[in-house]
Order: C-alpha cells, then sequence, then structure tokens
C-alpha cells in the first residue's frame, strides 16, 4: 500500500476514505501545482512586463510573477495535505486554489494578444471550464459533504494570511498599472484640452487652449508652460507685470478665492504693509467675476490685483495676477476681453 493510502487510513473518518474524484482532483491540483511555476518560469520575458513605465517596474512585475508561481505550488501542496489529513480547512484551501488559478486563466485570456493564436485561447477556456466544474463539485458532491461536514468546516488565520502573501504583490503590481496608466491618460488629455487653433483668433487674441483674451496695446506676451498647464506672461515697460491662466474650476464662494489669493500671493511682499484699495464680486458677461486689488507701502508704489472669472457653463476659471507700478490701469479691459472656450 503506497504512503499515500497509509496516510489517509490513518487519518481516516467514519464517513469513508477519499476515492473516486475527489483523489483524481487532488492529483490534478498536485500537477498543477508543479507545472505551474516551471511553465512560469520557462515562459517568463522581461518585455512581457514593459508597461513604458521603466525597467524597475518590469522587474517589479516578474518577482510579483516568481511570488505567485511559488505560492501556487505552495499552496497546492498545502491543500492536498490538508485533503489527505481531512482538516477542517481543506474544502477552503481547494475552493480557494480554484479561485486563484480561475484568477490568473482569466486574466491570461484577456490579456493575450492575436499573435498567440486561437489554439491559446481555447486552451485556456478550457481550463476555465474544467476549474469552474471542480468548483462546482466540491460545493455540491456528496463524498466531500460526508468526508467534511460543513459545520466541522474552519478557516484558519494562516490561511488567510497564506492567500494574502501570494495575491498581494501581483494585485498591487496590477493596481500600478492601472494607476500610472490613468495618470498618463490624464495629462494626455490635458494637453489635447490645451490644443489651440490659432486660425480663429483675431488680431492681438491669444489662447491657452481653455481662455482667450485680447493683449492690451503696448504689451509684450510669453507663453510659459508648467506641469501646470499653460500660462502667458504680460508685460510693459517694466512696470506692469500680469500673468493670465485657466483652468479647470467652479468653486465660486468667497472663502475659496481668499484661499487662491493667499496661494499667488508674491512672498517678496509679506514684510510690506499694504492696504485694501478696493475688492468686488460681481457679474461680468454671465461669468462670476471676483476681484481685490491691494496698495503696498513701497517706493514706488506698487499695486497687486487678482481676479478669478468663473464660467458656470464650461467650469472653467481665468486666474489673472496683476502686478502694477503705473497709474494707468488695464486690468478692466483685459477682464472684459477673456472669453471661454
Amino acid at each position: 500500500m503506497s504512503n499515500f493510502e497509509n496516510t489517509i487510513n490513518d487519518n481516516e473518518p467514519s464517513g469513508g476514505k477519499i476515492h473516486g474524484w475527489l483523489k483524481f482532483f487532488l492529483v490534478v491540483v498536485g500537477i498543477g501545482g508543479v507545472l505551474t511555476p516551471i511553465i512560469s518560469f520557462a515562459t517568463m520575458s522581461l518585455s512581457d512586463y514593459d508597461t513604458g513605465i521603466g525597467a524597475w517596474h518590469a522587474v517589479t512585475g516578474i518577482i510579483c510573477e516568481c511570488i505567485l508561481g511559488i505560492g501556487f505550488a505552495f499552496l497546492a501542496a498545502y491543500t492536498i495535505i490538508a485533503f489527505i489529513n481531512y482538516k477542517p480547512n481543506a474544502v477552503f484551501l481547494g475552493k480557494a486554489y480554484l479561485i486563484l488559478v480561475f484568477i490568473t486563466n482569466l486574466v491570461s485570456l484577456f490579456g493575450e494578444n492575436e499573435s498567440t493564436g486561437i489554439n491559446s485561447n481555447t486552451q485556456i477556456l478550457s481550463r476555465l471550464i474544467w476549474q469552474c466544474a471542480w468548483f462546482s463539485f466540491l460545493c455540491f458532491s456528496e463524498q466531500v459533504n460526508n468526508l467534511f461536514p460543513k459545520k466541522e468546516r474552519r478557516i484558519f488565520k494562516r490561511d488567510k494570511i497564506l492567500i494574502a502573501t501570494i495575491i498581494t504583490p501581483s494585485i498591487v503590481w496590477f493596481l500600478s498599472v492601472f494607476i500610472i496608466a490613468f495618470a498618463q491618460g490624464y495629462n494626455e488629455q490635458q494637453i489635447n484640452d490645451y490644443s489651440i487653433d490659432e486660425s480663429a483668433l483675431s488680431f492681438n487674441e491669444y489662447t491657452d487652449g481653455r481662455i482667450i483674451f485680447t493683449l492690451p496695446e503696448g504689451f509684450s506676451v510669453e507663453r510659459q508652460e508648467s506641469e501646470n498647464g499653460i500660462y502667458h506672461e504680460l508685460s510693459q515697460d517694466d512696470k506692469i507685470y500680469i500673468t493670465v491662466y485657466g483652468v479647470y474650476d467652479n468653486d465660486d464662494s468667497p472663502e475659496y478665492f481668499e484661499e487662491c489669493m493667499q496661494g499667488w500671493r508674491d512672498e517678496t511682499f509679506d514684510d510690506f504693509e499694504y492696504t485694501v484699495k478696493n475688492e468686488k464680486h460681481d457679474m461680468l458677461n454671465g461669468n462670476s467675476l471676483y476681484q481685490k486689488t491691494l496698495e503696498y507701502v513701497s517706493e514706488p508704489v506698487i499695486e497687486w490685483s487678482f481676479v478669478l472669472l468663473f464660467n458656470k457653463e464650461t467650469d472653467k476659471c481665468c486666474v489673472i495676477s496683476y502686478y502694477s507700478m503705473s497709474e494707468t490701469d488695464y486690468l478692466a479691459g483685459l477682464v472684459q476681453s477673456i472669453r471661454f472656450q
């Protein structure tokens, strides 16, 4: 008599012994536990994990696959031992093994490219069907229910730790792929959002793809690009400096305006005293306008005006930061010229 059968007989419950389809299931699990890491390591390729993020990310993917392959082998052995010793966690381990293998095959099916051919997809579909059949067997088999009564089944803490150890690295890796891909897609959308059709602009008009403004007469303009988007720097005779910036924002509240103004404040003037020259909240061309002007006690006198112009239809906002050492005020005309794309 084999060692396998001796082990069964030593621990055999009154309900009978493992035989037939259940014994065949354990053989299948054993074969799968041996072949899974072998096939995984044999077909492993760094290029399969090249997501365009960097070599470090591809290497991390390889490591996660190694952990998964070794974890499947260990889980398969652990499951077989639990069954032949009639442990109360045996059925849970068998189902967990089938679920994990099912998920990995499902990911492989959706991850297949055209070069792998129809045969590969057919093989994966066949394995998926068999895994569903085995799972149903563990759920409804009279032999399984007799040998492992539902009221006596248990899930041990170590079982949960083992499953988490096997799947967590791969889950984290796939989530990182999803998050980075989403971020890249968002950045591309942001870039596309800034597409500029200059042919639609009138003379002396400029746009960042979100707002259009008319350059005041006598000003020079320079377009700047940063991580946060595109903005325009306007200047005149080293006396007036203006920043015009279009963003997505619809928080039309006085508190938010004050918060934004503090964020745009030039730290150079933190030690200067100032007075509030004017402050208003009004509607301009159907848009909500917030404007506040500070006059710094300096020589020469410097005025800083901060403007937020909200367009509710597009959820866009025009930000204007206006520093002036000149008595001529171009702000009103500039704000009046703002249009939203």
